[in-house]
């Protein structure tokens, strides 16, 4: 899958389809996430594989998103920050050790697509609790959780373009020469993005459009 492709077809998803990952695919996908920038070539960021039902079950309990159970792959995303602390002070070195992790877990998401799988990214659990359930010392910080299968949810079609919106120049808040430039390559942009999402459009129905085609067209289909 091309690297557009992966980015615009990339979906949170909180319902995925009970199916396994081969560790084939599933180590490559890391390999993808450790190959990321890391703040003064320094790698901290460390993962947990979590695969178990029962443990899927609690990790869900544990951060108030029951979704996560169905998940065949969770991902807990820590960082041990032991090498930074020898260069950074403590403030940098929280701030780099969460970046690490966060450029690790989007590599990851879009590592998956290659092997058509979505993900979801939760940061909001007690981080004592976890620690605690999945054995990882004080001195380790948990970042967040990736959960990691094949979609069970069907996708409506999105053109969006944020460019322009979040885009300053020079200065905060400062659009003068995206004023002057945006209107004249917007169409080409917006026709640009909409190519591409119409090609990942077909990538992500294409499961649900084969289950239409098995099971028949049923009243729900036609509201």
């Amino acid at each position: 899958m091309e690297l557009y492709d992966s980015i615009f077809s990339r979906r949170e998803v909180h319902n995925f389809k009970n199916k396994t990952i081969p560790y084939k695919k599933l180590f490559s996908i890391l390999e993808a996430g450790y190959a990321a920038h890391a703040e003064g070539n320094i790698p901290s960021t460390k993962i947990i594989i979590v695969e178990t039902e029962s443990l899927r079950n609690k990790i869900s309990a544990i951060s108030g998103h029951n979704w996560l159970s169905s998940a065949p792959i969770l991902l807990v995303v820590c960082s041990d920050n032991g090498n930074l602390k020898k260069l950074y002070s403590d403030k940098d070195v929280n701030r780099y050790g969460i970046q690490n992790s966060s450029a690790v877990s989007q590599n990851i998401s879009l590592a998956a697509r290659e092997y058509d799988l979505q993900s979801a990214w939760v940061s909001d659990f007690s981080e004592k609790r976890i620690a605690s359930l999945l054995n990882i010392p004080a001195k380790i910080q948990i970042h967040n959780i990736l959960a990691i299968g094949h979609s069970d949810q069907h996708f409506n079609k999105k053109v969006q373009t944020f460019a322009y919106a979040r885009t300053f120049y020079e200065e905060w808040k400062t659009k003068k020469r995206a004023d002057k430039t945006f209107p004249l390559i917007k169409k080409k942009h917006i026709a640009f993005i909409k190519k591409i999402n119409d090609k990942v459009d077909k990538k992500l129905n294409v499961s649900y459009d084969n289950l239409v085609r098995k099971i028949g067209k049923t009243i729900k289909h036609f509201k």
